[in-house]
C-alpha cells in the first residue's frame, strides 16, 4: 500500500488531472506477396491468440515480431539473453509442459 499511495502523490504533484490518449491496438492484415522474415511476423501477430508464449530463439529471423504483435492479445515472450544458441526448443517444451492450456510458437 505505501508504493502505491508514493507513486499516486508523485502522479498527482507531476501532472494532476491529466490523461495520456492510448493508441487502440491494432492487428496487422495478413501479408501477401513475397515471404518475408516481415510477412512470416505480420501472420504471427496476426493469428496469435490470447495468453499465447513466444519462444523466440529467431535473433535476426524473428526482427519484426515485436513490432508485429503489439496489437495481438496478451502473450508472454521468451527470448534470447544473448545469442543462447539451442535454447528454443527446449524452452518452448519447458513452456507447454509448464502450461498445457497455452498455445505456444517457438521461433528459430
Amino acid at each position: 500500500a505505501g508504493a502505491a499511495a508514493a507513486l499516486e502523490r508523485l502522479a498527482d504533484e507531476l501532472a494532476p488531472g491529466t490523461t495520456a490518449d492510448v493508441a487502440a491496438a491494432v492487428r496487422p492484415d495478413l501479408p501477401t506477396g513475397a515471404l518475408t522474415a516481415f510477412a512470416v511476423a505480420a501472420v504471427v501477430g496476426a493469428l496469435l491468440p490470447e495468453d499465447a508464449v513466444i519462444v523466440d530463439e529467431s535473433n535476426t529471423g524473428g526482427v519484426g515480431v515485436a513490432a508485429a504483435t503489439a496489437g495481438a492479445p496478451a502473450h508472454d515472450v521468451l527470448t534470447l539473453t544473448g545469442g543462447a544458441i539451442g535454447y528454443g526448443m527446449p524452452a518452448a517444451v519447458g513452456a507447454a509442459v509448464a502450461a498445457p492450456g497455452k498455445s505456444v510458437l517457438s521461433l528459430q
